[in-house]
């Protein structure tokens, strides 16, 4: 076989500036960014999530009751007692390392987390409680709108960050 010279390849039709100045080509790779819906940032919902279900937890851990008269119907449901005080003032704890969580990891493994906490909680509680296709409960609104508005926006602001 004939040792042929090979023609230098074309030159890119963009050269990298930094590359032609002598700066690392590190230096040229501009770091990932995410892309903003509304101006929402994957940190952004994060951030607002955690405070979201931060008060619930805080809620959870000083006035558990509440998590059963606010939004169901005492006369038709069974009231809150100790026992439903318990296990919700037990889940405050979850809540709590969930959030010290989202905090710590990168943010856009903390908002893909919160994205399916969010969309997980809308469906097993609001929603469910709402059409009652795990459960037949009465809610009481019109305070029962708040889990629903709140699980949905957190849900589509979390779609709308990690676009």
């Amino acid at each position: 076989m004939e040792n042929k010279k090979r023609e230098p390849r074309p030159s890119k039709p963009f050269p990298c500036p930094k590359k032609q100045l002598g700066l690392p080509v590190e230096a040229a790779v501009a770091p990932f960014e995410p892309a903003m819906v509304f101006g929402l940032t994957p940190s952004l919902y994060v951030k607002a999530g955690s405070f979201i279900f931060g008060a619930y937890g805080v809620q959870m851990l000083l006035v558990p009751s509440n998590m059963m008269t606010d939004h169901f119907e005492a006369h038709i449901c069974a009231p809150a007692t100790k026992y439903t005080d318990f296990w919700i003032r037990g889940q405050s704890v979850s809540i709590a390392t969930v959030v010290y969580c989202m905090t710590k990891l990168p943010e856009d493994v903390a908002a893909k987390a919160l994205l399916g906490l969010s969309a997980g909680i809308a469906v097993l509680y609001p929603f469910n409680a709402k059409f009652g296709y795990l459960s037949s409960l009465e809610v009481k609104y019109p305070m029962h709108y708040v889990p629903e508005a709140l699980m949905l926006g957190l849900t589509v602001a979390g779609v709308l960050a990690l676009k």
